[in-house]
């Protein structure tokens, strides 16, 4: 018996938690559906996020990304096949590079592993390194013409999430939260809590404004920065979070980093483009839409 002749049971709820991409993932159901049902489709989702973790971590050495990155490294210009999900968002990391102006740039992962944010398991030395500009993307494939390395750590978790999503009815109640990063299916009237600092009271209730929602803030960090200034490859520091809702998770979590890092005139239009709101959190608890 399949999880779908489970309908017209009794309504039932269940609320899963489990360590998944670096954080923990919360999976919540509730449907008109068996008990075994719900769990079957929460594995399911659990199973996708975890396929995607080991296809998408710049920490993982067989991923399919460190295997585009060796071969960013040392065969870029040739056509790399992209797999379907590094096409997905690789091409929408493309599109922001180039409406921020350059301010959403995955090609930071060297500035990270200089400082030891990432594992250099892919033996760089300083060096010149390109960035997005310096990329072509068409028909699942990309080249370079300047050596580059990619960390998704900006915008996987994301899309893992909305991937996972897939895997749950439609018509069941559902919600994914991973570490910030949230989509609910039938968000319309829910409320969310977003953290702005450490204290596990510095949190502020909104009604959601879009089934999708990402959280960025650095107060988890005291003397680093994992948000790199594409364009100065400096390391950036802030106090409080920035929060945006939109359609999907991955856009949402992208558009965070475009909110913190690109020039206040041209957010607004990146966010209408998107169909997306954003929020920013002081680290009093101020809060203002952008």
């Amino acid at each position: 018996m399949g999880p779908g002749s489970a309908a017209f049971m009794k309504l039932n709820t269940l609320q899963r938690c489990k360590p998944l991409l670096g954080t923990f993932i919360e999976i919540s159901l509730q449907g008109n559906y068996s008990e075994q049902a719900l769990i079957d489709y929460s594995e399911d989702a659990f199973t996708e996020l975890k396929r995607l973790h080991n296809s998408l971590s710049f920490h993982e050495s067989n991923s399919d990304l460190t295997r585009l990155n060796v071969k960013l490294l040392q065969q870029f210009t040739e056509n790399i096949h992209l797999t379907e999900e590094l096409s997905e968002i690789l091409s929408l990391a493309q599109s922001l590079y180039h409406l921020s102006g350059g301010y959403f740039d995955l090609t930071i992962a060297p500035s990270l592993i200089f400082s030891e944010q990432l594992p250099n398991h892919l033996g760089i030395t300083p060096k010149e390194f390109g960035n997005f500009s310096n990329i072509t993307i068409e028909n699942n494939s990309l080249r370079a013409n300047k050596p580059l390395c990619i960390d998704l750590g900006g915008i996987a978790k994301g899309y893992a999430v909305d991937r996972a999503m897939t895997k749950i009815p439609t018509n069941c109640i559902a919600s994914i939260n991973a570490g910030g990063d949230l989509y609910h299916n039938h968000w319309q009237g829910e409320c969310v809590d977003i953290k702005y600092g450490k204290k596990t009271s510095a949190k502020k209730s909104y009604l959601m404004r879009n089934a999708a929602l990402a959280s960025s803030g650095n107060y988890l960090q005291d003397n680093q920065s994992a948000f790199i200034n594409p364009t100065t490859h400096q390391q950036h520091k802030f106090k409080g979070s920035i929060s945006v809702f939109a359609s999907s998770v991955m856009i949402a979590d992208a558009l965070t980093k475009v909110v913190l890092f690109t020039p206040k005139h041209s957010i607004k239009s990146i966010l209408k483009f998107f169909d997306a709101q954003a929020i920013k959190i002081n680290r009093f608890g101020f809060s203002k839409n952008i």
